[in-house]
């Protein structure tokens, strides 16, 4: 309850301001370079990566009530977290940006290789994504591609083409097993 005294004025913060000012330094507390990695994640992480330099290893921070996660990807650090809204601190993209990141970027390097490849003028590709589900709940990826170079009209309906078979097109499209263990 607000003090009835004046002198007290200005010298209390309300709850919502005692809030806002924990989240600020819990975002604070939290922000770090994703390598923060403790003792024993750091040395998994090598273990992991000497076996196969293409794993990928996500840790969740330790952190009491945090989504935030460090992603370790070969020698590329990166951080993912839910926006303010879900629960998260917004310290990284969310994971489904992260997906669509990865089929954009796949779909812009695909297309790229193959103009190279067929020494056709393409300078530059931006792939703008979405997701939703339709009613059957049954995830729906929007791809909008622009092709920048003087092509053809036959050149960018086949680059079109091409942008469906960049792997991670392919995988999304046609489903993956994902095998989950728990180990020590």
């Amino acid at each position: 309850m607000p003090s009835k005294n004046p002198e007290d004025a200005g010298s209390r913060l309300d709850v919502a301001g005692v809030r806002s000012l924990l989240r600020l330094q819990k975002r604070l507390y939290l922000i770090q370079p994703a390598t923060a990695f403790t003792a024993s994640t750091q040395g998994k992480l090598m273990d992991a990566q000497v076996k196969d330099p293409h794993t990928v290893i996500v840790n969740l921070r330790d952190a009491e009530g945090t989504y935030t996660c460090d992603i370790n990807a070969g020698k590329h650090q990166m951080v993912a977290d839910e926006p303010v809204p879900l629960g998260g601190d917004d310290l990284g993209a969310a994971p489904y940006q992260y997906l669509k990141a990865a089929l954009g970027s796949c779909t812009a390097m695909t297309i790229r290789m193959y103009a190279e490849r067929k020494k056709w003028p393409v300078t530059d590709v931006v792939v703008t994504l979405r997701h939703s589900r339709d009613v059957n709940k049954q995830s729906v990826f929007e791809r909008d591609i622009r092709i920048i170079g003087e092509l053809t009209d036959d050149q960018r309906e086949r680059l079109l083409d091409i942008a469906d078979r960049c792997p991670v097109h392919k995988t999304i499209s046609n489903g993956a097993n994902i095998l989950s263990k728990l180990i020590d």
